[in-house]
């Protein structure tokens, strides 16, 4: 059973978890191998992401983290696998780095 060796997020504390967490900007690697960074502005309430081969950063807020969380709790309670990307298809275009970022 997935549900048993994966826990369930809860929206708010984990959202604050990850803030912290990320005060300083930290390098996380996908499974494909491809990098990225991420740190958080907690004046914003944001997560900065920036994939080292694009260089391009995306701005994640508390909403779309709320949007993945619920998703990802939904996912649980349905016996599957949270941690596979596709699943948020329809929420986010962010899934893989909230994944490798809930994994820290």
């Amino acid at each position: 059973m997935i549900s048993t060796m994966i826990q369930r997020l809860d929206v708010e504390n984990n959202w604050k978890k990850v803030i912290s967490n990320l005060s300083t900007e930290t390098t996380f690697k996908l499974p494909k191998g491809s990098e990225f960074t991420a740190i958080s502005d907690p004046v914003k309430n944001t997560i900065t992401i920036t994939p080292k081969q694009t260089g391009i950063s995306r701005t994640i807020g508390k909403q779309e983290w709320t949007r993945f969380a619920e998703k990802f709790n939904e996912v649980i309670d349905s016996d599957y696998d949270p941690m596979r990307p596709g699943h948020y298809a329809k929420i986010s275009f962010n899934a893989s780095y909230l994944i490798a970022i809930i994994k820290m």
